[in-house]
């Protein structure tokens, strides 16, 4: 489960926050890795100024907040958290946050963000900052997002759970379980590799095979994600 950073001058963003320390809960065997991976890399979380959350399913939130911490506090303390709107709405009514095993997840990590006083619920196309802009993908999600990030000349698309494997950059019919709605997340993978191809863009994505990037390439007529 990938989750990933990017700067634009003083701005830094990050985007999902992985499954967090409770993999158990989410069929995992070890907890998530991510703020071992700051560590490791030298970078502070205090440098994150905008987590990114491209939907709300458990395994893209679980670090919001430090829960191997007793106070449980913001592990991003310098950072606005974003989300699209019509996510925090599916995610927050009664019959989700009932459910044991979704709203589990919402409780933890989502809901603490409004009691904090720092989320921001996006609607439509949102610039994060110079060249990094999110745009709305549903399907997988009612607020699945999505973003493109242009530097110079190049573009990578970010696509989230839009790929929930390789094999989907060259299926795209095939349903991906977890979606809110299937026929509308085919609609949206195909849009999103169409664009992929005619732009030559990297496309990165959170369940991809390591590192998580790559390019869509053709062989015998046929579209395929390879890594680099």
């Amino acid at each position: 489960m990938g989750s990933f950073v990017f700067t634009s001058g003083d701005q830094r963003i990050l985007a999902d926050t992985g499954f967090g320390p409770h993999g158990e809960m989410l069929g995992y065997p070890a907890p998530g890795e991510l703020i071992a991976d700051f560590e490791r890399n030298g970078m502070g979380l205090d440098s994150i100024t905008t987590v990114f959350l491209t939907h709300l399913h458990g395994d893209h939130v679980g670090w919001n907040l430090r829960e191997d911490l007793p106070n449980r506090p913001l592990s991003f303390p310098n950072a606005r958290y974003r989300v699209h709107e019509a996510d925090w709405e599916h995610f927050t009514t009664d019959e989700l946050l009932a459910d044991l095993y979704r709203g589990e997840h919402t409780r933890r990590s989502v809901l603490p963000l409004e009691e904090l006083g720092v989320l921001e619920l996006m609607v439509g196309e949102t610039d994060l900052a110079p060249g990094i802009t999110a745009f709305p993908t549903p399907g997988h999600t009612p607020g699945h997002m999505s973003l493109l990030i242009a530097s110079n000349n190049e573009r990578a698309l970010l696509v989230g759970d839009i790929l929930g494997s390789p094999m989907q950059a060259t299926e795209t019919d095939f349903r991906y379980t977890p979606d809110w709605d299937g026929p509308m997340g085919i609609a949206a993978r195909r849009d999103i590799l169409d664009r992929a191809e005619r732009e030559k863009a990297i496309v990165i994505g959170s369940h991809l095979s390591y590192p998580g990037w790559g390019l869509i390439v053709r062989w015998e007529g046929r579209r395929y994600w390879k890594a680099l």
